[in-house]
């Protein structure tokens, strides 16, 4: 019969018990890999959408072309072309 060493007192006891037969002391139970990859990959799964989904997208219209406006003002501001020359 296997025998664990119990982390409070130290005494060995059978790896089937539940607690230290000398102390009382409960067994740390041993968590598979699934108890942390399954509600991983659930948040994973759920929270995807959200993190992908980004401000671009509920932008309307009128504030993307607010929003180019303002970003071609500010090339111009620097002498800049569109085609993203930023050597100049």
């Amino acid at each position: 019969m296997p025998t664990v060493q119990c982390k409070e007192c130290g005494e060995q006891f059978s790896a089937e018990a539940q607690a230290c037969t000398h102390c009382g002391a409960e067994l740390a139970s041993k968590k598979s890999v699934y108890t942390w990859l399954i509600p991983l990959l659930i948040i994973l799964v759920v929270g995807a959408p959200f993190f992908f989904v980004g401000s671009e997208s509920s932008r309307t219209p009128e504030e993307k072309a607010a929003l180019q406006e303002q970003v071609e003002a500010e090339y111009r501001r620097k002498g800049l072309e569109q085609t993203g020359d930023r050597n100049k």
